[in-house]
C-alpha cells in the first residue's frame, strides 16, 4: 500500500508540525506534500523527509507573509498528482484536505480545526492581529474560500479530530462525524514538583 502525507504549510514549529512528524514516523516511506516549505522557521527534522512543494514555493513566501495568498492555496493542493497512492493522510487546519485522490484511494483527514479564518473570522482576526491587507483579502474572498473548504471536506473519507472541541467544530462546519485521537505530547524534561503551595494552577 502506497501512502502519502499532506500538510497545509511548513512554515512554523508548532503542534500541527509535531503531529506531522509522528505521522512520518508511522509512515517513514511516505512523501510529504505541502504548499510551501520554509526550513529556517520550521522543525529541522523535515530536512530529511521527502518533501514535495507546490507552485507557491517559487514565490519564496515567508512566515510573515504566506497568509497573503490564501485564495491560491486550494489550487496549490489540487495540482498535486496523487493517483499513485492508496492511502492519503492529510494534516489540516486549512486547505490540505482539498487534494484530489483517485476514486479508489482512501483519504483520512487528521483535523486540527476547521479553518478559523473562515468559520471564526472575528476571533481569528483579533487573535492573529492581521494587517489591513491580509484582512481585506480574506474578507473579500471568504465566501469563495468556504466553498473550496466545503468541497474539500466532502471528499474526505474519514475525519479524525485532535480533541472533543474540534470534533464539535467538524460537526458544526461539515455535518460530519469524527473520531478523536489526541495528539502526541513530549514528556521528557517535565517533572512534577514535590513542593506544594496554597493554590491551584489550571492550564
Amino acid at each position: 500500500m502506497k501512502v502519502a502525507l499532506v500538510h497545509d504549510y511548513l512554515v512554523d514549529a508548532g503542534g500541527a508540525e509535531r503531529v506531522l512528524l509522528e505521522l512520518h514516523r508511522v509512515f517513514p516511506n511516505a512523501p510529504i506534500f505541502t504548499s510551501i516549505y520554509s526550513p529556517p522557521t520550521t522543525m529541522p527534522e523535515f530536512s530529511d523527509c521527502d518533501l514535495r512543494t507546490s507552485f507557491l514555493q517559487k514565490l519564496r513566501l515567508t512566515r510573515s507573509n504566506y497568509k497573503r495568498l490564501l485564495p491560491l492555496y486550494p489550487f496549490a493542493f489540487r495540482e498535486f498528482d496523487l493517483n499513485a497512492y492508496d492511502l492519503i493522510v492529510s494534516s489540516s487546519s486549512a486547505f490540505s484536505k482539498c487534494i484530489r485522490p483517485r476514486a479508489s484511494a482512501v483519504h483520512v483527514c487528521y483535523c486540527h480545526t476547521p479553518p478559523r479564518f473562515l468559520y471564526r473570522w472575528r476571533e481569528y482576526r483579533q487573535q492573529e492581529q492581521l494587517g489591513s491587507f491580509t484582512s481585506c483579502v480574506v474578507a473579500a474572498t471568504r465566501s469563495y474560500l468556504i466553498w473550496w473548504d466545503q468541497k474539500g471536506a466532502s471528499r474526505v473519507d474519514k475525519f479524525v479530530a485532535n480533541s472533543e472541541t474540534v470534533r464539535d467544530r467538524i460537526s458544526r462546519s461539515y455535518s460530519r462525524n469524527a473520531d478523536v485521537v489526541y495528539p502526541p505530547i513530549e514528556l521528557d524534561g517535565i517533572t512534577v514538583s514535590q513542593n506544594r503551595e496554597d493554590f491551584y494552577l489550571i492550564a
